[in-house]
């Protein structure tokens, strides 16, 4: 029997606490209602407080588990999350190139390799997988690590900037979350561009608590969406909605900081409604 859920790939490391990595992109690939695969680049030593160690795994071992997989199921979305290395990230640039027409999420993560990516990584990352990628997802400072050639002395790092630039490589559009909104201290802005064009900017209220696991869970419910049919700007919005949920609902499973609820929806006390309001300003 052929299964008739949607198969969705997470290309990332693993992250032992289950707050981000490739734990966070299964559960919520599985609580959107998609069979999750996984491809892990690299293994962290890590808890709720954080990440303490990382350590890549070998390139080759990569590239054999994702081709195992794909040549034996037919997946309808992929996600890369941390790459790992620049050797990683040039290999999983050959793997997208050969699967073009499968919508592909990009969420570099880029400060988990230990300090924010070497101008080096980021420069590999926008020259090889950028070109691949429908949707980039990123802060506000990764994005400016991936636009600019030299980010150090970069003094326009505006988002609408960013996005100019980023639309340059070939990118399909990106995301940049979090960013401050001056006239509502209590909300943050997420700006949904494809290509260089802004089509949405959504404010979102700030929650009380600081998360790990947020951003892993955006990208992935994306991914899924995506994968469930829907154009991908408008999977980029529904997953905002879908992440918000989980921060509201998240829990403090150890000392450290809070967790998506990636499972909020299945609780007896669950609700279908939207608890906050949002609205697109483009």
């Amino acid at each position: 029997m052929t299964s008739s859920l949607p198969i969705t790939l997470s290309m990332s490391f693993a992250d032992p606490s289950g707050c981000s990595g490739i734990q966070a992109d299964v559960q919520t690939f599985a609580s959107l209602g998609c069979h999750p695969l996984s491809v892990i680049t690299g293994i962290s030593v890590a808890d709720t407080r954080g990440q303490v160690e990382f350590h890549p795994l070998e390139t080759e071992w990569v590239i054999e588990q994702a081709r195992y997989l794909l040549e034996d199921m037919s997946v309808s979305a992929f996600k890369i999350g941390h790459v790992g290395s620049i050797e990683t990230a040039m290999a999983l640039a050959e793997i997208a190139a050969d699967y073009p027409d499968t919508p592909l999420v990009l969420d570099p993560a880029l400060g988990h390799g230990g300090d924010l990516a070497t101008e080096e990584l980021a420069e590999v990352i926008r020259d090889v997988l950028l070109p691949h990628t429908h949707l980039l997802v990123c802060s506000p400072l990764e994005a400016r690590w991936l636009s600019s050639n030299d980010p150090e002395i970069d003094e326009d790092p505006e988002p609408d900037a960013c996005a100019r630039r980023l639309a340059e490589t070939g990118l399909g559009g990106v995301l940049i979350t979090s960013i401050a909104n001056p006239q509502q201290p209590q909300e943050i802005l997420h700006h949904l561009y494809q290509g260089a064009r802004c089509i949405s900017r959504t404010p979102w209220q700030r929650l009380p608590f600081d998360y790990r696991g947020a951003g892993d869970t955006l990208s992935a419910a994306i991914v899924a969406f995506t994968a469930a049919g829907q154009p991908i700007a408008q999977a980029a919005i529904e997953a905002q909605r879908f992440v918000w949920q989980t921060l509201a609902a998240g829990y403090r499973p150890g000392m450290g900081y809070h967790v998506p609820d990636r499972l909020f929806w299945a609780w007896p006390d669950a609700t279908d409604e939207l608890t906050t309001d949002s609205e697109s300003l483009s």
